[in-house]
Parts: structure tokens; sequence; C-alpha cells
């Protein structure tokens, strides 16, 4: 059960990505020419370049914010292909729905604990630049691994490294100072626990990547 701290936590920090939203992609991505930051486009396609994706697949982007991983996304999609961007702020979902129009994309503004999303499982699911904001992180996990089918993918992705990633939120607003990423081996620990299989764990400068598999019997080379 959600404690009233982690109540009020949560109250705080979706009005902080609610003020944040129509400047997020300027805040966080994008250049003085609008255009993706050359060096985030790189590191976006590196990331997502080592993500299992078919052109017919399924996906769950979730903690999308206004959207910066939708064009890359489509990109490598068929028209059998789809993309549910999933956020807790509704102001982000506005942002992302004016931003990208394109009959392959669904936009749910919930939170991922109690969000209505299809029956169908996903292929794959990506929580890029949003693991730190979930404060309980073994039940988002159990959420996770129930919404991808066997076999499916799971990524965890950032473009800092975890302490990188800390120090960025500690210096930001108080409602997300408190955010922190896992070091591999510790989230490594809690992918097996929620019952997949950790194919790739990886914390350097500019790069944060846990890639894993929904499968019957977990194990994970971090143990």
């Amino acid at each position: 059960m959600t404690s009233a701290d982690e109540q009020t936590r949560a109250a705080h920090r979706k009005a902080f990505f609610n003020r944040c939203a129509p400047q997020w992609m300027y805040m966080c991505y994008r250049g003085t020419d609008g255009a993706i930051a050359p060096a985030q486009d790189a590191a976006i396609r590196s990331l997502l370049a080592c993500i299992p994706l078919a052109k017919s697949d399924v996906v769950l982007d979730v903690g999308c914010g206004s959207g910066v991983l939708v064009p890359y996304l489509l990109e490598r999609l068929g028209t059998a292909g789809g993309v549910v961007e999933l956020d807790c702020a509704e102001a982000m979902i506005a942002e992302n729905r004016r931003l990208h129009d394109d009959t392959r994309l669904r936009f749910v503004a919930a939170d991922l604990m109690a969000a209505p999303l299809p029956m169908q499982p996903f292929d794959v699911v990506l929580c890029f630049s949003c693991f730190p904001h979930f404060d309980d992180k073994p039940a988002a996990l159990a959420v996770l691994h129930s919404l991808l089918r066997p076999g499916g993918h799971l990524a965890i992705a950032h473009t800092l490294s975890c302490a990188e990633l800390n120090d960025h939120h500690w210096q930001k607003d108080a409602a997300v100072r408190h955010d922190h990423m896992l070091p591999p081996a510790e989230l490594g620990s809690l992918l097996c626990d929620a019952g997949f299989t950790v194919h790739t764990a990886e914390d350097r400068p500019g790069w944060y990547l846990a890639l894993a598999e929904r499968s019957a019997s977990a194990t994970s080379p971090l143990r």
C-alpha cells in the first residue's frame, strides 16, 4: 500500500512535470535551433539500437514525457507496429499529442500502477529517463513484468550514468531531488526477483542501460 509520504511525493513530482511540460524538450533534449541536440540524438540512437525491435512490435513508452523517443520508435516500426505513450503528467501527454500525429500512436495520461492499458501484452517496454521516479521500484518492476509477453524485452535507459543522474536530480527541483537511480548490480537483482532474465547492465559516463527479458526462469550475470 502506498504510504502518505509516497502519495505526497508523487503529487509534488506530478506537479513539477506538469509545470515543465511546455519547455521539457528544450530543457532536456533540443538545442537553440529547435532540433534534438547532436549529442542527445547520437546517445538515443545508440541506446535504442541495443533493443530488439521488430517492425510489427507494440511498444509501451513509460514516463514518455513530451515524446522524445517517438520519432525514433516510429522510424523503426512498420504499419502493423504501434507505440503507447504513457505518462502520469497530463500536460506532458498534451504536449506529446501536440508534437506527434501518427495513427500508430496512442496516448495515456495515468500512473503506471493503475494505467488503463490494453490487455494484449507488449513486445517491448521502455523506461527511458523515468525509472528513478518510481518510489516503490520492486512494485513497478512487477507491473512492467505483467505487461510484457513471454520473451518480451524491458529496457531501462538513460543518457547519463547512475552517478551523473543522481547528481542531476539532486540539483533539480525538490520534487525530484531524492529520485535516485540504482547501481546496475542492485537493479539487476530486483529484475531477477521480478521474473526477468538480465541480458545487459551497463553504467558509464553518458550511458545507463539495463536490458532484460521476461522469461520463466530469470538469471543475471550480475549475481
